[in-house]
């Protein structure tokens, strides 16, 4: 072992340092980024979800009022009881928002940021 000097031992501890501190600070990068995408694919995932129960809804609600109309009674009838029911879970939603929304998207985020990332 070759003896080093006060100032050199210093200096190398701060080499030593500011190295750790870049790779922290790189480990902290490459976290949130996984974090990140890992949030805007839920995201995406759920506004296609979103945008697909959409489409299906709306053509049960216009096969509803045509089956109304040709089996039961008048078309706008039928399409006023599709406006109840839609109104309906409106309020319904609105009234349960926290339980069936808020928390489990809460929820579900918090996971995913709080989340330790593996150690390999």
């Amino acid at each position: 072992m070759e003896n080093q000097t006060f100032s050199e031992s210093v200096n190398t501890l701060r080499d030593h340092l500011k190295e750790y501190l870049d790779m922290r600070i790189r480990l902290f990068r490459l976290i949130m980024v996984e974090k990140l995408s890992r949030l805007s694919s839920l995201l995406i995932l759920f506004i296609l979800i979103m945008i697909l129960l959409l489409f299906a809804g709306g053509f049960l609600c216009l096969a509803f009022v045509l089956w109304f109309g040709e089996h039961a009674g008048p078309m706008w009838a039928g399409a006023l009881i599709v406006v109840g029911v839609i109104l309906l879970k409106l309020i319904l939603l609105l009234i349960f928002r926290k339980k069936m929304l808020l928390n489990p998207i809460i929820r579900q985020l918090s996971k995913i940021i709080m989340e330790e990332p593996e150690n390999e």
